[in-house]
């Protein structure tokens, strides 16, 4: 009995003891004295899953056995998070390293199944990444398996090693987005530091956010850029405006019709881009079609448009811009503004030019008038240009003494608006029974504006500059090839200018007119740049006026002969040949004669007027009647040493100071 009582003591004083030492906090501790070196660790504690926090929570550091290192567990308010700073103590480099934790909370010290070397000097971990001491080893993976929006269905979504990419339907707002995720076991998600929570907070997604993965372990960090964008309209509501309106029209207002491709909200008449005009109905019974009309604020273009994002489709798509619909209101009579009279070896026509385009034109609009009219008949009627037309006459004049062309009262001519009742200006031509001729007129003149004394030739800029237009400043529609305008020396063309044959007996009375080019040494050439101009007329004797766009014009003084033969007239060096001398032609410092610049307006006078129409473009460039000197620029200079010393000069003939319209070129 007393054995038996002896073996159940001993059982009980064991236990005891065993109880005695797990329940002991472990006496950790290193003598760092003697060791040379050190190294540190920034790491956090976890046990069975849990991160140790308890202030009486430790972790010892060996090496075969002997302790080299402990540290307590503290609370870093900055990450809010537990961390222990390990240090580490060595002799030797690479010597390998095994961890201990005291879990106060079960009193017992835990194994850790991990280990690293040694490293002088090392620091391993930091606040937000930390090296993991735990028991089982943490999870190291560190990835997005998905990623998407809370309430939102994407279209695509793409997950790489480094980038999500999502596209979300049309007109989805991405200011505000709530970011749903799965990640690796335990990892955690951080913008900017902040740890996110799936589907909890939400944000702004027109640029590209840098999310972060920390492994469970936080051994790996993840990074990704994570771009959201929305899909495009694939359906997209159209606008098309139609009219069954000319698009020249003399009719107010004008009607238009506006077809969505869907049924839109939100349209409303202050939508409209109107230029030129003001809308004032609009009506629709569909909110699909729509009617409305607009009246033109004056003469010229105007113009219609809807433009994009002002409605809206029943699934919230805006709407394209429409087309621009262009009309050009037109309520002016057609105008005939020139006839003349042009002849080759075989044949002789009326070439008529109107002020504008015009329709209907044909034999039945025209009649012959006059005592040279007896026993010629219009032949046809044929179309130069959409304002020029030649009237062919069908026979040989018989009869000596004047003839014009003119409307018949029932003409049913009208211009592209459908403006009718065109007004005539007409001309009267004396015809002589005596066969044509052709005749070369070698005509030389300078123009004021260009005139360089210097050089004793006038310069020429706009030729330089590429400003000459190859169709003529006038309307007769002769044109230049660029070959011609590309000479240079003493040949190159300065510019375009008018010619015209008058009657010896009635100076108002055109023969013949014509465009020629002028050089710059003042010779008076065809369109090759190089030929004298032909003049083909009846043998006679006629003036000859030499006029520019914007210089005052001359007649010679006296009637030339026209026979055949070649006409040599230079009004460059002798002013007596000038209808008026010097009051028609201008004297230059070096004695030659020049035609007077300034006439802005084409109306054969110089005046204020002409100053004041040429002052508010000064500034401007190009081919311009406002270009006084012929520079290619409008300057002060073009008033001052060209326009304003001439004011008070007029041309010194009789009728008007061209025969033919001037283009509109300011």
């Amino acid at each position: 009995m007393k054995t038996v009582l002896n073996k159940l003591f001993f059982i009980v004083f064991v236990g005891l003891f065993i109880q005695t030492i797990k329940a002991q906090d472990p006496n950790w501790s290193v003598n760092s004295a003697s060791y040379q070196y050190s190294m540190t660790f920034t790491a956090f504690l976890n046990v069975n899953g849990t991160t140790l926090n308890g202030v009486n929570d430790k972790v010892a550091a060996f090496v075969n056995g002997e302790i080299r290192g402990v540290s307590a567990v503290v609370f870093e308010a900055s990450a809010n998070k537990y961390v222990t700073y390990l240090s580490v103590f060595a002799n030797t480099d690479k010597e390998t390293i095994n961890f201990k934790i005291y879990n106060s909370a079960t009193d017992l010290v835990v194994n850790i199944n991990k280990s690293t070397d040694f490293r002088i000097d090392g620091n391993v971990g930091g606040i937000f990444q930390s090296f993991s001491i735990a028991s089982p080893q943490l999870n190291e993976n560190a990835v997005f398996n998905s990623f998407n929006f809370a309430g939102i269905s994407s279209v695509n979504e793409e997950i790489t090693s480094d980038k999500i990419n999502i596209v979300l339907p049309e007109n989805t707002s991405v200011t505000s987005l709530t970011a749903v995720f799965e990640t690796s076991v335990k990892s955690k998600v951080f913008i900017d530091g902040v740890l996110q929570t799936s589907g909890n907070t939400a944000q702004n997604f027109t640029n590209a956010l840098i999310y972060k993965v920390l492994s469970e372990n936080e051994a790996t960090l993840t990074i990704y850029e994570v771009s959201v964008s929305v899909a495009l309209n694939n359906n997209p509501t159209t606008v098309i405006i139609s009219s069954l309106v000319n698009l020249n029209t003399n009719s107010s207002p004008v009607s238009l019709d506006i077809a969505f491709s869907k049924v839109v909200s939100g349209f409303e008449k202050s939508d409209f881009i109107v230029e030129n005009g003001v809308l004032s109905t609009f009506t629709t019974s569909d909110f699909q079609n729509y009617k409305v009309a607009i009246i033109p604020f004056s003469q010229g273009n105007f113009s219609v448009q809807v433009p994009a994002n002002i409605s809206l489709d029943e699934n919230g798509n805006p709407n394209e811009f429409s087309n621009k619909v262009n009309f050009i209101y037109d309520i002016s009579k057609p105008l005939i503004s020139a006839i003349s009279i042009e002849e080759d070896t075989d044949s002789w026509w009326f070439l008529v030019t109107f002020n504008e385009a015009v329709l209907n034109v044909d034999v039945t609009d025209f009649q012959l008038k006059g005592a040279a009219s007896n026993a010629l008949t219009i032949s046809e009627v044929l179309l130069i240009s959409s304002n020029v037309y030649k009237v062919s006459i069908a026979s040989s004049n018989l009869e000596i003494g004047i003839i014009s062309l003119q409307l018949n009262g029932n003409s049913d001519i009208k211009d592209l608006a459908g403006n009718t009742n065109v007004l005539s200006e007409f001309e009267a031509y004396f015809m002589s029974n005596t066969s044509s001729v052709s005749n070369s007129v070698v005509a030389k003149m300078f123009l004021e504006g260009a005139y360089n004394v210097s050089s004793g030739m006038m310069n020429d800029d706009l030729r330089v500059k590429g400003f000459i237009p190859l169709d003529t400043p006038y309307s007769d529609a002769l044109t230049v090839s660029q070959d011609v305008l590309n000479v240079s020396g003493e040949d190159a063309i300065v510019d375009w200018v008018w010619l015209e044959i008058r009657d010896s007996s009635n100076e108002t009375t055109i023969e013949e007119a014509v465009s020629a080019l002028i050089q710059r040494d003042g010779d008076i050439v065809d369109v090759d740049g190089i030929s004298p101009v032909k003049i083909v007329l009846p043998v006679g004797s006629y003036y000859i006026v030499i006029s520019h766009r914007n210089h005052l014009g001359v007649r010679t003084n006296e009637a030339v002969p026209f026979s055949g033969a070649s006409i040599a007239l230079d009004l460059s060096t002798n002013s007596a040949l000038v209808l008026g001398n010097v009051n028609a032609i201008k004297v230059m410092t070096d004695g030659k004669f020049t035609l007077f610049s300034g006439d802005f307006n084409g109306d054969g006078q110089i005046q204020n007027t002409d100053k004041n129409a040429v002052e508010p473009l000064r500034g401007i460039s190009g081919y311009r009647n406002a270009d006084m000197d012929l520079n290619g620029e409008v300057q002060n200079s073009d008033l001052n040493s060209v326009l304003n010393p001439n004011i008070g000069k007029g041309k010194q003939y009789a009728g008007k100071n061209f025969s033919a319209k001037r283009k509109k070129i300011n």
